[in-house]
C-alpha cells in the first residue's frame, strides 16, 4: 500500500479546514462538534483537531454550550464554536465625482463603521486620493475591538497562519475600491474616466501600498452596485440582473448567469455612450444617451416646460426650482411628481421615453430577469418606475421586472464591501492551514 505524500495530506487538511470554516460562517449561532460532524461529514477526531487549531489561531471563538432542555448534563456542558467575524476587517471604498465613501465591515459583511467626505468633479486626482485615505483612517480609528492571534500580514499579502496570540488590532484582510469609468483587466488600471481629471493616470496599487496591509482591488462602480443588490438588496436570488446607475452619468452593472459581465476591455455596461437618434451633440466627455437623461437634461426639460405658452408662473414646482441649488433639482421633481404636478409628470414621461429608447437594445440582447434603478435620479421613486415600465413594455419581447434600489446611495460602497469579502474568502480562507 502506497504511503500518502505530504502534498496530498496537506490538500486534504486544507479541504477539511475549509469545510469546517464554511459551516461555521454559514451558521446563525455557535455549533457543537456533533453538529459540525453532521454538517461536514468529518469524523469527531478530525473536527476536534481542526476546531482546536482554528481557535488557537483566532478564527473561531469557543464557549460552553447551554445544556439541552429536558436532559441532564452530568459533566460540564459541551463546547461550542463560532466563526470569529471580528478576526479581521474588509473595506469598501467608493471614490466618485461628488463624494468619497468608505465602509469597514466584519468578516460576515456586516457594516461596522462609515465615513463620507465631499469632493467635486474638478478635484485633482491626488487630492481625491488624499480624501479617500482620510476616510479610510476615519473608519479604522475605532477598529481595535476585533482581535486576532497575530495579523498574518507580510508586505501586502495575507498568510494562512496567523501566528501566536498578541494584542494587535485585527487586520484589514481585503479591500475593494469603486470608481467611475472603464476599469481594465489586471492590473485593474482605469482606462477611461472622463468625469475625473487625470484619474486614468493613477496607480492604485502603489497608492494603497503605503497604508493598506492587503492588495487593493479596483472595480467599476456600477459593477459593484449590482453585486450589492444581489448580495443584500432587491436582486437576491436573481441570476440575470441589470443595475442602472443613473445620475449625472449613466452606467450599467450586469450580472448574467450569476456572474458579472465585464467585457474584453472592462467596458461592458457603458450604456451612456449609446447613440440616441435626434439627440444633440453631447458635451465633451459625455455619451449621447447619458447627456439626454442625466440631471442636467432633466433641468433642461423642466425649463422647456416652464417656457410653454400658458405655463403657470407660480406653481409649487417652479418655486422649488427657483430655490434649488445644484444637486437639489431632482428631489424637487420627485416631490412635485408625488403631488401630481402635471409639469413634473410630463418631464418624467419624456425622460422615461428617452431612457427606454436608449437601453432597450441592451435589454433585448441580455434578456435580464430584473432591472434595478439606482443612482441619484432613482430617488424620484415610483413616479419614475411606472412610466419607464410602460415605455419598455412596447420595445421588449419579455419585459423584465423593474425595481428601485433598496440600498440608495450606499449601493456602490456596499458592493465594494461584498467584493472585498469574496476576495477574502478566495484568498485568506482558501490558504488557512489548521
Amino acid at each position: 500500500m502506497a504511503k500518502p505524500v505530504a502534498g496530498s495530506m496537506a490538500a486534504v487538511r486544507r479541504i477539511n479546514t475549509s469545510l469546517v470554516l464554511d459551516a461555521l460562517r454559514a451558521a446563525r449561532g455557535p455549533m457543537r462538534v456533533s453538529a459540525l460532524m453532521d454538517r461536514t461529514g468529518l469524523s469527531r477526531p478530525t473536527v476536534e483537531a481542526l476546531t482546536e487549531a482554528l481557535t488557537a489561531q483566532g478564527w473561531l471563538v469557543e464557549s460552553e454550550g447551554a445544556p439541552q432542555p429536558g436532559r441532564r448534563s452530568p459533566g460540564r456542558p459541551a463546547r461550542t464554536y463560532e466563526f470569529n467575524a471580528h478576526a479581521g476587517w474588509v473595506l469598501g471604498i467608493d471614490v466618485g465625482a461628488h463624494k468619497v465613501s468608505v465602509c469597514r465591515a466584519d468578516l460576515r459583511g456586516t457594516p461596522r463603521a462609515w465615513a463620507r467626505h465631499p469632493v467635486s468633479p474638478s478635484t485633482p486626482a491626488d487630492e481625491r486620493l488624499d480624501v479617500a485615505r482620510a476616510a479610510v483612517d476615519d473608519v479604522m480609528a475605532d477598529a481595535g475591538a476585533g482581535r486576532i492571534a497575530g495579523n498574518g500580514v507580510d508586505n501586502g499579502a495575507v498568510s494562512g497562519r496567523v501566528g501566536a496570540p498578541d494584542a494587535r488590532p485585527a487586520p484589514i484582510l481585503a479591500a475593494s475600491l469603486a470608481t467611475p469609468g472603464v476599469v481594465g483587466p489586471p492590473p485593474h488600471r482605469v482606462l477611461l474616466a472622463p468625469a475625473l481629471p487625470d484619474w486614468d493616470e493613477v496607480d492604485f496599487a502603489l497608492w494603497a501600498r503605503d497604508f493598506l496591509p492587503c492588495p487593493l482591488h479596483v472595480e467599476n462602480d456600477a459593477n459593484l452596485a449590482v453585486i450589492a443588490e444581489q448580495a443584500v438588496g432587491v436582486a437576491r436570488d436573481r441570476q440575470d440582473v441589470v443595475f442602472l446607475l443613473l445620475g449625472q452619468r449613466l452606467g450599467a452593472g450586469i450580472i448574467t448567469g450569476g456572474h458579472v459581465l465585464r467585457g474584453h476591455n472592462g467596458a461592458a455596461g457603458e450604456i451612456g455612450y449609446a447613440p440616441l437618434p435626434g439627440s444633440p451633440h453631447p458635451p465633451a466627455g459625455f455619451g449621447p444617451l447619458e447627456s439626454s437623461v442625466n440631471a442636467d437634461a432633466i433641468v433642461e426639460m423642466v425649463t422647456e416646460e416652464f417656457a410653454r405658452p400658458g405655463a403657470s408662473t407660480d406653481s409649487p414646482l417652479r418655486r422649488r426650482f427657483s430655490a434649488a441649488s445644484d444637486g437639489e433639482h431632482v428631489p424637487a421633481i420627485a416631490t412635485s411628481a408625488k403631488e401630481g404636478d402635471p409639469v413634473a409628470l410630463r418631464v418624467l414621461y419624456r425622460l422615461c421615453q428617452r431612457l427606454a429608447e436608449g437601453i432597450s437594445p441592451m435589454l433585448l440582447v441580455l434578456n435580464p430577469d430584473l432591472v434595478v434603478l439606482g443612482g441619484g435620479i432613482s430617488g424620484v421613486g415610483d413616479a419614475l418606475r411606472a412610466p419607464l415600465r410602460s415605455a419598455l413594455a412596447g420595445r421588449l419581447l419579455f419585459p423584465p421586472d423593474l425595481e428601485l434600489s433598496a440600498l440608495g446611495d450606499r449601493a456602490v460602497v456596499l458592493g465594494a464591501v461584498h467584493d472585498a469579502l469574496t476576495r477574502f474568502e478566495d484568498t485568506t480562507l482558501s490558504v488557512i492551514s489548521a
